[in-house]
This record gives structure tokens, C-alpha cells and sequence, in this order.
């Protein structure tokens, strides 16, 4: 704290200066890896004011306006997110398009557009972010990372072969580049979902299963197994099989119940597991399980 204090001293005495911007946005990285984001937005407010007094609309005011972002949307401040991706996007078409700080204004402005439901804005900016990652770095994990985002607006707004398609890509790379990381899983997870909508049910029940193979591997139990577990559950039911169905279900919920009682996962669980009992004449049991899940609602 000590040494924080003596750089912010030093910061204002040298002013609207270079090097005042890059301790300022020094100390808001650390503030923003040591989980502290107010801080680190607190600070990298001041270093764009520090740049935007040595030079105006400059590339590296236009890095400060991402990095600024990044820290507004994982506070929930959507608004404020988007309006800063945009004005890096706006500095940077003017000065150097087409480079990585471009990309990543424009995935930014996917994202939050995701966030919003805003499905066709997220295609459109995801888009133009995969077409500089695949001329900056064709067949990267940076490629995979945009190919994996265009699969969700896509997904949600029903286009399922072309999600399926870019999930597929992003598989192909990160598991030539990463196998057997959670990267792989996700990609896996999400192709079984868009199977299962498909109604290749064989084939989402291969895919959620390598990806339960992974998530297991990597840390039993989790979150991300338990998303997994459900969508088993889910191809059991169209299969037929209830009692596998059930079997799933159970295992999810007691994932959920242990790691994130109050979550929407966890509503999905008991819902799942009510329409099953509802199904197969168990009305309690139904009762039960929609009373829990609308007590977390």
C-alpha cells in the first residue's frame, strides 16, 4: 500500500505525462488482478485523462478505452461498457484498423451485445473481429476464442447449422492447440447442445460425454460438469431412457445444491427434474421440485 501511494504521488507530481499514464494503467492491471475492479477502473480513468492531455485520441487512449471497457462490463455496466468499446473502435478506424486493439473493441462490442440480447449487433461485430484474428493469426487460439463466441448469438437466435459449424472450427483448433483443456470442453458441451436441438441425439450424447470425460479430469464436480450432466439428462429424456433421465438430474442438482445453491443452473435441475416426475405421474414429487425452483426464483 506504501509503494502504491509513493507511485501516485510520483504520478501527480510528473502530471499529464506518458509516464504518468503507464503507472496509472499499471496500478489499474494490478488492481484488476488482485479482484479490486473499482480500483481498477478508478485508475484507468486517470490514465486516460493523462493521455488525453499529452495526445488526444491517440492508439494508446484508444487501448485505455478497452481496457476501461473490460473492466465496466465484468462490473455489469453495460451501457457504460459499450459506449467505451465504441470509442476505441471510433479512434482506432480513424488511425489504425485493422489491428489487435480493433479486434478486441469489436469482440468487445460482441459481448456486450450478447449481454443484451442483441443477437444480429453480436453476429455482426463478432464477425468483423474474426475477419483481423484471422488475418493477424490464422489457426490461433485467438481465432478459436471468436469462432466459439459467433456460435452463441447464433445459437440463441435459432441459425443451428451455423452455430454448429463455428463451434465445430473452434473445436478443430483448440484441440489441435490445447487438448485437453476447458476450452475443448466448452466446445464439446456446446455442440451437444446444438445437437440435441438438432435432434442428433446419438451424436450431442457423444460430444456432452467427451466433455464430461474433460471437466472430470480437470476438476470433478464442478459447475461445469453439472451444465454437462443436465444435458445428458436432457438426451436421455428424448431417448426415452427416464430413469437415466433422473439418474442425470440428481447428480447435476447435488453438484449445484453444494457449489451454487441460488443459481439458474440449479432452477434448470429442479425444473427438469419436476417436468420429469409430472411426466411419469409423480405429482408431489413435481410439486416439490417447482416449489424449490421458484423459491430460488
Amino acid at each position: 500500500e506504501e509503494g502504491v501511494t509513493k507511485i501516485l504521488e510520483f504520478a501527480q507530481f510528473v502530471g499529464g505525462t506518458p509516464g504518468a499514464a503507464r503507472m496509472l494503467q499499471g496500478l489499474g492491471s494490478v488492481a484488476e488482478a488482485h479482484g479490486t475492479p473499482q480500483k481498477a477502473e478508478a485508475y484507468y480513468r486517470r490514465a486516460l485523462a493523462s493521455w488525453d492531455k499529452v495526445v488526444p485520441d491517440s492508439s494508446e487512449a484508444a487501448r485505455m478505452y478497452n481496457m476501461l471497457a473490460s473492466v465496466e462490463f465484468d462490473n455489469g455496466d453495460l451501457i457504460k461498457a459499450g459506449q467505451d468499446y465504441s470509442h476505441a473502435l471510433t479512434i482506432l478506424t480513424k488511425m489504425t484498423p485493422g489491428n489487435d486493439d480493433t479486434a478486441t473493441a469489436l469482440n468487445g462490442l460482441g459481448l456486450v451485445a450478447v449481454r443484451l440480447s442483441e443477437w444480429a449487433k453480436a453476429i455482426d461485430s463478432y464477425r468483423s473481429t474474426l475477419a483481423i484474428r484471422e488475418k493477424l493469426s490464422p489457426g490461433s487460439l485467438a481465432v478459436a476464442d471468436v469462432l466459439f463466441n459467433l456460435g452463441e448469438p447464433l445459437y440463441q437466435r435459432g441459425d443451428l447449422a451455423e452455430a454448429e459449424e463455428y463451434y465445430s472450427r473452434a473445436l478443430a483448433i483448440r484441440e489441435k492447440l490445447s487438448p485437453g483443456t476447458d476450452g475443448v470442453a466448452a466446445c464439446l458441451h456446446m455442440l451437444g447442445i446444438v445437437t440435441t436441438d438438432r435432434g442428433a441425439l446419438p451424436r450431442a450424447e457423444e460430444y456432452l460425454r467427451r466433455a464430461l470425460q474433460i471437466y472430470e479430469a480437470l476438476l470433478p464436480d464442478s459447475l461445469d460438469a453439472a451444465r454437462t450432466i443436465n444435458g445428458l439428462g436432457v438426451v436421455s429424456t428424448l431417448q426415452g431412457d427416464v430413469e437415466k433421465a433422473i439418474e442425470y438430474h440428481r447428480h447435476a442438482l447435488a453438484i449445484q445444491t453444494e457449489l451454487a445453491p441460488r443459481s439458474a443452473d440449479i432452477v434448470v435441475s429442479l425444473g427438469d427434474l419436476g417436468n420429469l416426475a409430472s411426466n411419469t405421474g409423480d405429482l408431489n414429487g413435481a410439486q416439490s421440485y417447482y416449489q424449490q425452483a421458484l423459491a430460488i426464483q
